[in-house]
């Protein structure tokens, strides 16, 4: 049995109990299923709901993060969540690096290497996020306005500069993994998004083009951690549908995906999970 990886992040505004109440339906859909050799749950959730939540949840069947923290022995900026309050709550990681942060705010590669580096040495998990920084050929790009990117994908493949997304996500990559320590390797993974698939506007991206990108994130983590005893898992985080999202775990292209509210209803995420780890049960 394949082991998948399903991450859910709450983007809007709503209720701790809401949230709540939407994690014991994932769990509900996939409580018979094995952990850790099945699949795994993880839910993203926003800073002011994240004691609630934590305290709110069934936390053998769920590993519940923070979507960002500050970084250490820097500057906090007002909102942010410091490591050590993440370890105060006993939550299980946080995410490192999310696109939209690249992207909106300008984040580095040096300052969220800083953050794996800390959350990692400290004893708990993070995904990196990676991705394109900008829109290419797909309609108005990407600065500042997550939503200017998201026009209509179709035939545009050839407009994208792959060759350009590769060196970006290499130096992602590299940069994000330069100081974590080999003990670390199984509690990490990678999430892949491009700029166009966020926002209310996102659209999906061709196949061929995302096969291409897994290519290279994969090439890019052997060379950045070449002596990792395991293959370190990666999440697709683009804008999907459920069949497709089906086909990209079924197939084994992707270990997981990572999706949002904004995109998916729970009820579409608990589907999936029922779909890929029903048809693999032994």
């Amino acid at each position: 049995m394949t082991l998948r990886f399903f991450c859910y992040s709450f983007m809007r505004v709503c209720g701790a109990g809401e949230v709540v109440e939407d994690i014991a339906a994932m769990i509900e859909a996939s409580r018979a299923f094995e952990r850790k050799s099945a699949m795994m749950l993880f839910a993203f959730v926003p800073t002011p709901l994240l004691a609630e939540v934590l305290s709110g949840v069934d936390r053998s069947f769920v590993k519940v993060s923070a979507q960002d923290i500050a970084v250490p022995h820097a500057c906090e900026i007002a909102g942010e969540l410091s490591l050590e309050r993440l370890l105060q709550l006993d939550a299980d990681m946080a995410l490192a690096g999310s696109l939209d942060r690249r992207i909106a705010l300008g984040e580095t590669d040096e300052r969220i290497a800083r953050k794996m580096d800390a959350l990692l040495r400290s004893g708990l998990k993070s995904v990196l996020g990676v991705g394109e920084l900008s829109g290419g050929g797909c309609g108005d790009g990407v600065t500042s306005d997550l939503d200017g990117a998201a026009a209509d994908l179709d035939g545009a493949a050839s407009d994208l500069d792959g060759a350009a997304a590769d060196r970006a996500i290499e130096q992602q990559i590299a940069a994000g993994f330069a100081s974590v320590p080999e003990s670390a390797y199984f509690r990490t993974g990678v999430v892949y998004q491009h700029a166009w698939s966020m926002g209310e506007r996102a659209c999906k991206t061709p196949r061929g083009y995302v096969e291409a990108r897994l290519a290279a994130i994969r090439g890019a983590l052997r060379k950045a951690v070449p002596d990792a005893p395991i293959d370190i898992p990666v999440f697709y985080g683009g804008c999907t549908g459920e069949d497709e999202a089906v086909s990209y775990l079924g197939e084994g292209l992707f270990d997981g995906i990572f999706v949002d509210d904004r995109q998916w209803s729970t009820r579409s995420f608990c589907s999936v999970i029922e779909r890929v780890c029903g048809c693999e049960r032994p």
